[in-house]
């Protein structure tokens, strides 16, 4: 049977139909395609419509902010939240803000009405923009203010530049610290303090600023300057940071040369809640007057200043991460000078060390003269001469040429001396002192470290240049005043935060006493009733440093280094505390300034020794230091004591409590509640009862038997 196949006309169709689905598939897969390709562009176009917004609303904020500047000059203060909504909600966005507006938001003043009434300007206007050559974008508002004032020009922002210097990483320390940031600094930093960057005329020279000259403003914020910082900030805005000053020197330091120097120095400065133009003042005065090949670098260490101080944390690290020379570290807590002086020698690099405040003003070639001097023998530790610069006025005072040392009392307070028939021509030459009052000095690095550094268990402040002072004499160093090297400081009348409790200080200074003064101690314990019951904290580790170091002992000090200042070891002290009257109600003591020629004066007893503690010695003598209770006819007064008795010799009796003035053969009475003088000895007079304090009666008796035996008198001593 023959085979059927298809008819012709099916098969046909068949294929026509699978070809007509076939078409269809790929109309709607190109179909699908457009819709796609203009999804996307939509998504495009609305992606950088939105971007595009962005960018005309941050040149909009930014062209406020500049005119804000411009408008209200250095009144800076925050208002960040008075800026256009759109700044803000990039800010949500984006996190943060674009590069020079967002780091100077938090640090602008508050927006204020434009003085000529119009209005700020809105995007549109933003649009309007133009290019300069430099590559600036302003606005042609600001065009129209800039053909008002071109000096405008000067305030605009230069397009940021990446820095490709880094820190190094920090090394491990005990300490915490937040290493400064390395940013380039731009225009706005500047314009927060315009004046002091760069005024010209006021203050050259060291001249004084005229308060009268300040404008009504500026005179009512001079009371909350010297409150945050015990000086007149608003006078140090006005002076330049690279102003002169006058050259105090003698003219035996000009001649000197130093162009063999090798050694390089680091200078290291704590910084607490200190003013932001004298800071810098300090900074660039070091980097302008110091060679660079000598100045190894500046470590600045905030020693976790206040938060209200905000250019400590905002302004001041990207303006000093320009300077690759200076290197900024912050303290997550505050520690004190000592703590934040030790962390900077950490970081040190340099071969010397130099330590320094943060309100000072080098002069010309200070650096030199102390590098020289450490150079010349590596144990030599230098300081320099600290000339005056104003709080009130900041007017630069040079110091006397006349060469000086720095002293101190058993009660540890520190002052300057002139030594007597001191030569003037050695004006320019090296000074040996007992001590260095102000803690600004140079040492090698080296021998620091070998001397232990400054004692970790000292706190804040106020005895680690006592500690080094000693130690550096005991332990085969040399101490010295080098009037060649100058430097202004700014001696403030009252520190402006919140002092270390005098409890912290009395301990710091115990500390030293009991390691390096040996059992001499005791007669700085004398000086106050407190130290008696304060504690020092283990000082083994400072003990064993003094004996493996093989350190000399403090009377070795005192004869060879320190002779004039009186050694109760010399003499027999028959008692040492107050002098007590007994005549009233027992509530008044001896009192007198320490200056010679001072007129002893009665107080109410406080207990605290200084100018209520005196000495009786063997001589019968009265005195405090090297300063003698005189009486020649007229007031008692304090006179440099001679030893030949006379006007100075007085016989304390403690049968009857009388104090005898034998060359005038009068005895000491109260007048009234507040003085006290000589009268005619009477055995019923209540005015002529006194007690002296701490009496040692085995030292009072020796004494008696050996006056007796002398004037065959055994009732009275010495009469």
């Amino acid at each position: 049977m023959r085979k059927k196949y298809p008819h012709p006309s099916s098969f046909t169709y068949s294929q026509k139909s699978r070809n007509k689905s076939r078409n269809r598939f790929r109309t709607l897969q190109r179909i699908l395609i457009l819709f796609g390709l203009v999804v996307w562009v939509i998504v495009f176009a609305v992606v950088a419509y939105f971007f595009f917004e962005i960018e005309l609303s941050l040149l909009s904020n930014t062209a406020v902010i500049k005119d804000m500047i411009s408008k209200n000059g250095s009144d800076i203060t925050d208002f960040s939240e008075q800026l256009p909504p759109p700044a803000l909600k990039v800010e949500e966005i984006l996190g943060r803000f674009h590069s020079d507006a967002s780091n100077i938001f938090n640090l602008m003043p508050k927006r204020k009405p434009r003085v000529d009434g119009s209005k700020y300007m809105d995007r549109k206007n933003a649009q309007k923009k133009l290019t300069l050559d430099e590559g600036e974008v302003i606005d042609h508002e600001m065009k129209e203010i800039i053909a008002q004032d071109p000096s405008v020009l000067q305030e605009i922002e230069k397009p940021e530049v990446e820095n490709t210097e880094h820190l190094e990483p920090p090394t491990q320390n005990i300490f915490p610290e937040v290493e400064a940031s390395k940013m380039v600094v731009s225009s706005d930093l500047q314009l927060l303090m315009p004046e002091v960057l760069t005024a010209s005329g006021i203050g050259e020279n060291g001249a004084a600023v005229n308060i009268d000259d300040l404008s009504e403003d500026e005179k009512q914020e001079l009371g909350q300057g010297k409150e945050h910082f015990g000086y007149n900030e608003i006078i140090s805005k006005k002076i330049n940071v690279h102003r002169t000053i006058p050259d105090g020197r003698d003219p035996g330091c000009l001649k000197k040369d130093y162009s063999k120097l090798r050694q390089t120095a680091s200078v290291i400065i704590s910084v607490y809640n200190e003013g932001w133009s004298v800071l810098l003042r300090t900074i660039h005065s070091i980097l302008d007057r110091s060679p660079d090949k000598l100045l190894k670098e500046i470590i600045i260490i905030d020693d976790c200043s206040d938060s209200h101080f905000g250019y400590m944390q905002q302004a001041l690290p990207k303006y000093l991460s320009t300077f690759s020379k200076v290197k900024l570290f912050r303290m997550e807590q505050r520690q004190g000078v000592v703590k934040a002086r030790l962390f900077g020698v950490e970081k040190a690099k340099g071969d010397i060390i130099i330590f320094l405040d943060s309100h000072i003003e080098v002069n010309k070639v200070w650096l030199e003269p102390l590098i020289e001097r450490i150079e010349a023998n590596g144990h030599h530790v230098c300081v320099p001469v600290l000339d005056q610069i104003s709080p009130e006025t900041f007017q630069y005072t040079p110091s006397p040429k006349t060469p000086f040392s720095e002293i101190f009392m058993w009660d540890l307070n520190m002052f300057r001396n002139t030594p007597q028939n001191v030569n003037q021509e050695n004006a320019d030459k090296p000074m040996q002192t007992p001590v260095s009052k102000s803690g600004q000095f140079a040492i090698s690095k080296a021998f620091f470290e070998k001397l232990g550094k400054f004692d970790p268990g000292l706190e804040h402040y106020g005895a680690e240049n006592l500690e080094l002072s000693l130690k550096v004499w005991l332990c085969g160093g040399r101490l010295e005043i080098i009037p060649c090297s100058r430097i202004g400081h700014v001696e403030r009348p009252r520190m402006p935060y919140l002092l270390p409790f005098q409890e912290q200080i009395d301990r710091s200074l115990l500390r030293v006493a009991t390691v390096w003064m040996d059992d001499h101690v005791v007669y700085y314990k004398h000086s106050k009733k407190s130290l008696s019951t304060l504690q020092t904290g283990d000082i083994t580790d400072r003990l064993l440093l003094k004996k493996n170091l093989n350190c000399k002992s403090f009377e070795w000090y005192l004869e060879q280094v320190y002779p004039s200042l009186y050694n109760p070891r010399k003499s027999n002290i028959v008692a040492d505390g107050q002098i007590r009257s007994l005549g009233m109600d027992g509530s008044l003591c001896v009192d007198s300034a320490s200056q010679t020629g001072s007129i002893a004066i009665l107080f109410p007893c406080h207990g605290l020794g200084g100018n209520q503690r005196w000495w009786y010695t063997e001589k019968g003598e009265i005195r405090r230091y090297d300063q003698c209770l005189d009486y020649w006819g007229d007031k008692i007064k304090l006179y440099p004591c001679h030893g030949q008795k006379g006007n100075q010799r007085w016989i304390y009796t403690k049968e009857n409590q009388r104090i005898k003035h034998p060359n005038s053969k009068k005895c000491l009475r109260v007048i009234t509640d507040n003085t006290f003088g000589m009268d005619g000895c009477d055995e019923t007079s209540y005015a002529q009862l006194w007690e002296i304090e701490n009496l040692n009666v085995t030292a009072y008796n020796e004494l008696n038997r050996q006056c007796a035996l002398k004037s065959n008198n055994k009732t009275l001593l010495c009469s």
